[in-house]
């Protein structure tokens, strides 16, 4: 994603689980500060948890996780007190792939009524933040 971008001469950032803290706070700095950064490049383990990432109104998920509970966490970055725009998800999911069994079974676990016991069980445990 980022050669791409580089290629059509969109300044971004990176931050993911390969690089150390220093250079994430660096990336971070550079995305927050910087008005010609318009893209920031983070692995959900990265921007998980901990970010205000208000500055930002749009994601891009390039790799659905198979909890959606990890996936709302990462999205509540960008729904923190200070976000002034609407925030716009959208999810890519490659035909023919894991992804496309992995939202099989959730949909399956949040729509049938047999699997609604099960699920609340699994979500009592998740920390849930409520947001469009």
């Amino acid at each position: 994603i980022g050669i791409a971008l580089a290629h059509h001469s969109i300044l971004s950032a990176r931050i993911d689980g390969t690089i150390t803290a220093r250079a994430q706070e660096k990336a971070l700095e550079n995305f927050f500060n910087n008005p010609e950064c318009e893209v920031l490049i983070a692995s959900i383990a990265a921007a998980g948890t901990g970010l205000n990432i208000t500055c930002a109104n749009m994601v891009y998920l390039m790799e659905p996780n198979w909890n959606p509970a990890i996936e709302a966490q990462a999205f509540d970055r960008l729904h923190r007190i200070g976000q002034q725009h609407p925030v716009k998800v959208i999810r890519y999911i490659t035909p023919h792939s894991v992804e496309v069994n992995m939202q099989k079974v959730t949909f399956k676990l949040i729509f049938e009524p047999g699997c609604i016991a099960i699920l609340k069980s699994f979500l009592m445990e998740m920390p849930f933040s409520k947001h469009q």
